[in-house]
């Protein structure tokens, strides 16, 4: 199963557009980058800057054929693409790229090595880690939150109560999750829906670029503290669960993909357990 990198995604459409112009470049090479806590989430690429010095051109030019090129394929149906007269190309994404990436993580799970701990309760004191003990106890907290969810029935998962944590929970229902509201926008547009969001959404993307402990700690905390800060300002029961279920269901698919990445980063890339409860 392919991780679903929206950077990744980006770098490979460049890439070949720039081989079917007979450049050779390593993919690496190809700068992509999120502009940092935007909503919408914008990417940005100088990709023509550095072309330009291979064809003797002007990076506005080739950002402008690579943008013609790029627009007439029925993959940039839902992220629009401009170029600024820098030679800057700008991706966005929009409330509809936002819900098939949010789908995806709701209904795939991330790859966990064999060689991964498991996410059971009886070997936690095994595997406490004092750095990373906000992380963990951001994860268990999503873990009883949609257990609670299930309880309420506002939502109906799929064996709520196995003895590890299961790889994604996965939404009986509502199935689908309604992510977007009656006029088609994106259910999620607290501030701190979005933040969350975009930490999570470019911490995949980091699959691409990085394999270093200190940064998946940092990363693994900055998600963390993200999902306490959404959890504290957006509320699911109470008035919201009463009045607009839907909202109540579309952020407990947002809390579904937080555990789904908190699992994969503690377990995968820290190696380390993702307790299912505290």
């Amino acid at each position: 199963m392919d991780i679903p990198r929206v950077q990744y995604f980006l770098v490979n459409q460049l890439d070949q557009q720039i081989q079917d112009s007979g450049v050779n470049i390593d993919p690496l090479d190809i700068p992509v980058y999120p502009l940092k806590d935007s909503w919408p989430i914008r990417y940005h690429s100088a990709i023509a800057l550095k072309l330009a010095k291979i064809y003797n051109q002007n990076p506005l030019e080739i950002a402008t054929k690579i943008l013609q090129c790029l627009l007439s394929q029925s993959e940039w149906v839902e992220i629009t693409i401009d170029v600024i007269p820098s030679g800057i190309i700008i991706f966005e994404l929009t409330d509809q790229a936002v819900v098939a990436w949010l789908k995806q993580m709701t209904q795939t799970p991330l790859p966990i090595s064999l060689s991964s701990p498991l996410s059971s309760t009886t070997t936690f004191t095994e595997n406490y880690n004092q750095n990373l003990f906000a992380v963990q106890y951001s994860h268990a907290r999503c873990c009883s939150l949609l257990r609670l969810a299930d309880r309420d029935h506002i939502i109906t998962i799929a064996e709520p109560h196995p003895q590890t944590t299961p790889p994604f929970w996965l939404f009986i229902n509502p199935n689908p999750i309604p992510w977007l509201d009656i006029n088609g926008k994106l259910q999620l547009n607290h501030a701190s829906e979005q933040q969350l969001i975009w930490q999570l959404l470019t911490a995949l993307d980091a699959c691409y670029t990085s394999s270093e402990t200190q940064f998946w700690q940092n990363k693994a905390h900055q998600i963390s503290d993200a999902f306490q800060a959404f959890y504290s300002q957006c509320q699911i029961w109470g008035e919201v669960k009463l009045k607009t279920p839907k909202k109540a269901q579309a952020r407990l698919g947002l809390i579904s993909v937080t555990q789904a990445l908190l699992r994969y980063i503690l377990q995968e890339k820290l190696a380390i357990i993702a307790p299912l409860e505290l």
